[in-house]
């Protein structure tokens, strides 16, 4: 298909010329000796910064064990309900007045209100 359109288009056959003879004298020309040397150095690596995290997450250990022993021979007083004062009982609706309340709401509709024993909701 390039080979096509390079027999084709006269700007493009050009074109491959000028690359070609750029390409061939680059190769031709005798390497030179640089009057200094060129070095790559590698990336060091970071050890103290992983020194640095493995002394935090030993310290962070020690933290947790040393409070796991200090709390492990005291009992902690939990208390588990809640009562507040003056109340006796509390009157938990029956599955039947469940019922009959999602049965109004299904009926409820915005703008219009929900009749309940002669009083409007």
């Amino acid at each position: 298909m390039i080979t096509s359109h390079l027999e084709r288009c006269e700007a493009c056959q050009e074109f491959e010329l000028e690359v070609s003879a750029f390409t061939r004298a680059l190769r031709e020309t005798p390497l030179e000796v640089m009057a200094r040397p060129v070095t790559i150095q590698r990336p060091r690596r970071q050890a103290g910064t992983r020194i640095q995290m493995a002394a935090a997450a030993a310290v962070a250990v020690a933290t947790l064990v040393g409070a796991s022993q200090a709390f492990r021979g005291q009992q902690i007083d939990i208390q588990h309900t809640f009562i507040p004062e003056g109340s006796t009982k509390i009157n938990y609706p029956t599955r039947q007045q469940v019922e009959h309340e999602q049965a109004m709401l299904k009926r409820a509709r915005p703008g219009h209100p929900v009749q309940l024993l002669g009083k409007a909701l």
